[in-house]
Order: C-alpha cells, then sequence, then structure tokens
C-alpha cells in the first residue's frame, strides 16, 4: 500500500472519489471554479488507498491560488456514525 503521505497527497484528489459519485463530485467543483458558489457540506464515498470504501462530509471552499481560482477541501469521516445510526444534518 501507499504509506509515505507525499505519494498520496501527489495524486488527484478525483482518485479518491468512488466511482459511482465522480460524475457529481466532478459538478460540484466545476461549479465552484465557475460560478464561485460556496455549497453546503456533502456527503460521498471515498476509496482509501488501501481499497477500504469511507463515507465523508465533504466541505469545500473556492479561493485564489497562483492568480487562479481553485478549490480546497475539507473531509471528515463519517463512516462510524452513520453505522451507529447517527443522523447528521
Amino acid at each position: 500500500g501507499q504509506t509515505e503521505p507525499s505519494s498520496v497527497l501527489a495524486m488527484p484528489p478525483e482518485q479518491f472519489v468512488h466511482a459511482d459519485e465522480r460524475v457529481r463530485f466532478r459538478e460540484r467543483v466545476l461549479r465552484q471554479l465557475q460560478e464561485g458558489t460556496e455549497l453546503g457540506p456533502e456527503e460521498f464515498r471515498l476509496i482509501r488507498p488501501d481499497q477500504r470504501t469511507l463515507v465523508v462530509e465533504f466541505l469545500s471552499v473556492t479561493l485564489e491560488y497562483d492568480g487562479r481560482p481553485a478549490v480546497i477541501g475539507i473531509v471528515r469521516d463519517i463512516s462510524f456514525a452513520l453505522h451507529r445510526g447517527e443522523v447528521l444534518g
């Protein structure tokens, strides 16, 4: 498996999004880049480097990086909370 953080950080974030959710993920990021809109948290399934699936809450904001629009995301693993049956809102 990939154990070096630098090898994971060099990978495109979309690579970690579950194949069934990549289109929705791409659409979210493109919408933010094009419109500069701030969107609320959204759930996605991610695939870890060890191939385990996680359910995460993804929150992203638009900013400027090197003079160009960019999106930065914050990911919170909510798999355990969902497994316990907690309702997150």
